[in-house]
């Protein structure tokens, strides 16, 4: 698989905050905040010598400027011009990264991680079982087999790549921990790619994707065609996912569904379907923290990678016991070889998601706003 770049600025290696500074100035001598080069302006004080170490973190005051409140707040956001009114003291700017992009990934944190060998995750299902029998005494007694049925589900390999340039660390010594911070950003863009394809993942489609739940559940599906949920909704799928087939009067085995998973409408949806004769709705917290409600004692959960378009909304039925990662190498911080003065990193996983008995879970979609 070619991995390329992308058209941003990404990260660098593992550099200490003075790591630069003991290779490059202290070898030839030169003090931290020394000048070593450059002329003493007339038009600027003594005080105010630009120091080469300096000028990334400082912005270069006008002429007699100090002390003066017309020059206390710069005209503009350009504080590399000399025209204007530039501040007498530096411009800092707080070294927190104030996240907006940040969203929750609730199924990767619930969901179990096994490990797995080879690039296939391979199990086999029993699918029938060879019958037991009541007989006389001494009777003839014939051997019964079970059936079984073999399933292969090919691992994916997943990246999330970055790039940081000498330059863009050396601006940022001593503000902020560069590096630390674009692996944080790779590590949550890869989290949210995984949560998005447990949900939507088609490897029919694409070929590098592993199948989604939407793909891997085909026992248990219902369609409301553009019609509001309802609690019988619920109630049904729910009563198909324990008994593994939506025949009436059957059970092709036992499952126990033991979680609901909406968009953030259906969500809400749900509670006010509720309210009437509940009266309030009890705050339950699964796993890693997660508030939720019940539905007949069944957690319900919203997930923000599921779409909320009206008619295409989904709600899952989960039997948790039957969903997990298989994992060849979980997520790692791998380097890439130097391009140009910039160095390259990723984040890789190689992984699929699996379900075990997709008969045991099932969802409903194709649902329309609620009132």
């Amino acid at each position: 698989m070619t991995i390329s770049e992308g058209t941003y600025f990404g990260k660098l290696t593992d550099i200490q905050e003075d790591s630069v500074y003991d290779q490059g100035f202290k070898k030839w001598g030169i003090s931290p905040r020394q000048q070593y080069g450059g002329v003493r302006g007339s038009s600027l004080k003594k005080s105010s010598l630009v120091n080469t170490v300096d000028i990334v973190k400082k912005s270069l005051i006008k002429k007699d400027a100090e002390g003066s409140s017309t020059y206390e707040f710069a005209s503009g956001t350009n504080y590399s011009t000399t025209s204007g009114s530039l501040p007498i003291f530096p411009i800092w700017v707080l070294p927190e990264i104030v996240e907006t992009v940040t969203l929750e990934h609730p199924l990767y944190n619930m969901i179990a991680k096994k490990a797995v060998r080879g690039k296939f995750i391979d199990f086999n299902q029993r699918t029938a079982r060879g019958a037991a029998s009541l007989k006389y005494e001494l009777a003839s007694l014939s051997a019964t087999k079970d059936t079984f049925v073999r399933q292969s589900i090919p691992i994916k390999a997943a990246y999330s790549v970055r790039i940081l340039s000498g330059f863009t660390v050396r601006v940022n010594e001593g503000y902020i921990d560069i590096l630390a911070d674009r692996i944080r950003s790779a590590t949550e863009a890869m989290l949210d790619l995984i949560e998005e394809k447990t949900f939507t993942g088609d490897a029919s489609t694409y070929s590098y994707e592993f199948d989604g739940l939407y793909n891997l559940i085909s026992t248990n599906t219902d369609n409301l065609s553009g019609t509001a949920i309802t609690l019988d909704d619920c109630r049904q799928i729910k009563k198909w996912c324990k008994r593994g087939t939506k025949t009436d009067g059957v059970a092709a085995g036992t499952g126990k569904p033991s979680l609901f998973v909406c968009d953030d409408s259906t969500y809400e949806d749900l509670k006010k379907l509720i309210q009437p004769f509940q009266r309030y709705n009890n705050v339950l917290v699964v796993d890693w923290g997660i508030e939720s409600f019940s539905i007949d004692t069944t957690p319900v959960i919203s997930n923000p990678f599921l779409t909320t378009v009206s008619s295409s909304k989904i709600l899952y039925c989960l039997d948790m016991r039957t969903i997990w990662y298989g994992v060849l190498q979980d997520l790692t911080y791998q380097e890439l070889p130097f391009d140009g003065d910039g160095m390259k990193f990723m984040i890789k996983t190689y992984m699929a998601l699996t379900v075990d008995a997709e008969m045991f879970n099932g969802y409903v979609y194709g649902i329309l706003w609620g009132e």
